[in-house]
Formats: C-alpha cells, sequence, structure tokens
C-alpha cells in the first residue's frame, strides 16, 4: 500500500470511472445489455425500441472510450 504501483492504478481506476460516466446513460444501458446480459444486436434494439444501427454506434462509442482507458 502506499507505493508509486498502487497510486497509479488508482489513479487508472479513477480514470476509467470518469470515462464510464462519460460514456451516458443510454449507452450504458445498450452496452450492459449486449455485453453483460448477452442480448443480440437485434433484441437490444426491439427491447430499447431502437434501431440496430443505433445499437452498434452505442457499442462502438462505448468500446471505444473503455479502450481509451485501458490505455
Amino acid at each position: 500500500f502506499g507505493g508509486t504501483g498502487f497510486i497509479l492504478e488508482l489513479n487508472n481506476i479513477a480514470v476509467f470511472i470518469v470515462r464510464c460516466i462519460f460514456i451516458g446513460e443510454r449507452c450504458q444501458e445498450v452496452f450492459y445489455e449486449n455485453k453483460i446480459l448477452g442480448l443480440k444486436y437485434n433484441e437490444v434494439a426491439e427491447k430499447l425500441q431502437i434501431s440496430i444501427k443505433t445499437v452498434e454506434g452505442h457499442i462502438s462509442r462505448a468500446l471505444g472510450i473503455l479502450k481509451a482507458c485501458m490505455n
């Protein structure tokens, strides 16, 4: 505890949380339905009453933000 590595890890976690907040509520919902619950794009689209293209956009945006967190 308290070492440089620990501080860097806490910083990475903080950045991750902030970026997740910026994903937006609807985008989070789409990501959750697809990646956590395992629904297919068409199932998410039907459930949330949005187009499949919109689902694709939300997933792409969320993955882009999360990928940026890992760098």
